[in-house]
């Protein structure tokens, strides 16, 4: 309609296979095809004092902007996402454990964790009450995908320990559990362009497994996470650019709460529980870490990346 009303004609739409894709400055390429398709003029305009102008203001534009680096997602806005997902890696890693071991799963207790988890993650959301939204692109969006997946995970648990006793039934609801973790990690890796997921101390998935191999008491699959995790997190702490003293407590706790007293306390019984907790807390530590240095390119950030670019 607004293409149809449009007084000067600027606006029009049609096909746009074989023309040529323009990069412009401050849009985010997402990949996402078609698009906005940017005309250039028909002539190029003569040079004007005014460039020089605005020269002079970009010159000063870029100079703020590498003063005032680079915009970090806040932990203060995504604190709900830490609880969030270190729930998910903890109900998959409880439920996964119960396929394997003789594991009573309350399905009440089950689900209302579950229920309060991804309530907790609709809290950062700007329009909350449009979130069920975002569940309707599961072909494109691996965030439709996560809360499909765990809906699907929640739904396939509470049925096989209360309803259907079947070990299809807790298999498939373990699958699912899966791919709710991997869909978790990969929001975060198209957004900031990185690795797949296991490429990060921080991630889901791993954690997943982390928390399966403890609460199925699976010691040699515990010390190969745990290694795998160490030596992620050791490339991560040498990297990290950001080295203030709340930082560098953080990642104390994180490498004793999470490395060494796990390993000396699973050998009892008795220090078992003790060992679970430090291991929460240090998972929790280090998603903290993971958003604390979390860098999504919003368009702000495009167009700062752009100005950078050209002006450097």
């Amino acid at each position: 309609m607004q293409v149809l009303l449009c007084p000067t004609g600027a606006l029009d739409f049609g096909e746009m296979s074989g023309k040529p894709v323009v990069r412009v400055s401050g849009f985010v390429d997402k990949g996402m095809r078609p698009g906005i398709e940017i005309i250039p003029l028909r002539k190029s305009r003569p040079r004007s004092p005014v460039v020089q102008a605005q020269a002079a203001d970009e010159s000063g534009l870029f100079k703020r902007l590498l003063s005032t680096g680079p915009t970090k997602t806040g932990l203060k806005q995504e604190w709900p996402l830490i609880i969030f997902t270190i729930l998910a890696s903890l109900l998959f890693g409880f439920f996964a454990a119960s396929v394997f071991k003789p594991i009573g799963v309350d399905p009440v207790a089950f689900l209302a964790t579950g229920i309060i988890g991804m309530g907790l993650s609709a809290i950062h959301l700007g329009k909350k009450f449009r979130a069920w939204r975002a569940i309707v692109n599961v072909k494109t969006s691996w965030l439709s995908r996560e809360i499909g997946a765990c809906f699907l995970f929640l739904i396939l648990c509470g049925l096989s320990v209360s309803v259907v006793h079947a070990e299809s039934m807790r298999v498939a609801a373990m699958i699912a559990g899966l791919v709710m973790l991997i869909s978790i990690d990969m929001v975060y890796s198209v957004a900031e362009g990185k690795p797949m997921p296991g490429l990060h101390s921080a991630s889901v998935l791993v954690t997943g497994i982390l928390f399966f191999s403890a609460f199925s008491q699976m010691m040699s699959l515990f010390v190969l996470v745990s290694g795998w995790k160490f030596i992620l997190y050791g490339f991560e702490f040498v990297q990290a650019s950001e080295r203030s003293l709340p930082r560098t407590v953080l990642s104390i706790l994180r490498i004793v709460a999470g490395f060494i007293v796990p390993l000396l306390l699973f050998g009892g019984p008795s220090g078992r529980t003790a060992a679970g907790v430090l291991l929460i807390v240090a998972e929790l530590a280090n998603r903290a870490e993971f958003y604390a240095d979390l860098k999504i390119l919003t368009p702000l950030r495009q167009v700062e990346k752009d100005l950078v670019r050209e002006l450097g």
